[in-house]
């Protein structure tokens, strides 16, 4: 295969068409995907009850499902990046498709506010790239003319 079908093949849509098979997709799609995990800091492992949490690089589309329900907040949109990247709470498999990571996002016990921000840097952490890699980029710059 070349690189043309290859990239073809990466970059394909994965839109789905049923709520179902979202639900179906989300729930298979953790085994094939590498889980970025993260352990929470005692005092608010406490608190919450949930001492470490799992996070995957979002697709394209996941990211286009996070963008949606934020409808143009862009302070939403933060959050909504965050929740649907996650995808453990302790060793729970949580997503956005069944619910469960509504759920885990919108617990009140004290602590959550803190864990959700601690999410919220992992997620950054995980999808940004660093300023050495953004700089390397922006100096790559080439131009042509016509």
């Amino acid at each position: 295969m070349g690189k043309k079908e290859s990239a073809a093949r990466e970059f394909a849509p994965t839109a789905v068409t049923s709520f179902d098979e979202a639900v179906a997709k989300a729930s298979s799609s953790v085994s094939e995907r590498t889980i970025n995990w993260f352990t929470v800091p005692e005092d608010i492992a406490n608190e919450t009850g949930v001492v470490r949490v799992g996070l995957v690089e979002l697709t394209s589309g996941e990211e286009l499902l996070a963008s949606n329900r934020a409808s143009n907040n862009a302070i939403r949109l933060a959050f909504e990046l965050a929740k649907e990247s996650v995808r453990f709470a302790n060793n729970e498999e949580i997503n956005t498709a069944d619910g469960s990571a509504d759920v885990f996002w919108g617990r009140t016990r004290p602590g959550m506010p803190k864990l959700r921000s601690l999410v919220l840097a992992a997620f950054g952490d995980i999808h940004n790239p660093s300023n050495a890699e953004i700089d390397s980029f922006l100096k790559s710059r080439s131009m042509k003319a016509g």
